[in-house]
């Protein structure tokens, strides 16, 4: 942030599409940022607790992206038979999918969205 003004979503942290979080992580700032600034009396201490609590779960985010960025486009055949065992296992629902779930949708930090729907 910079005095008011504060970025969000890929301004702040683009992600590649290998996870479908980039619009999601977008709406997550915003109900966050929503959120920080109801919560706090001015708008220094709300960007404060903004990146402190977006910062971490975002740039898990991204990583994760950039990792399977580079599993999809590796050239070598091991990596690629672990990719095909890895996705066989997301499909099936197995503990992959189970760790997935967990960090990008248990651990959403964004717990008062329902007041800022319309």
């Amino acid at each position: 942030s910079n005095d008011r003004i504060v970025l969000l979503g890929d301004a702040c942290h683009a992600t590649l599409p290998y996870v479908g979080q980039g619009a999601n992580q977008a709406i997550e700032d915003a109900i966050y940022l929503a959120d920080c600034l109801d919560t706090h009396g001015d708008h220094v201490a709300a960007y404060e607790d903004y990146y402190k609590m977006r910062f971490p779960r975002t740039k898990r985010i991204v990583q994760i992206a950039g990792l399977m960025h580079k599993l999809y486009h590796s050239d070598n055949w091991f990596v690629n038979r672990a990719l095909d065992v890895l996705l066989r296992n997301v499909l099936r629902g197995g503990a992959i999918l189970k760790q997935m779930e967990k960090e990008i949708i248990n651990e959403c930090p964004v717990k008062n969205y329902k007041q800022y729907a319309p």
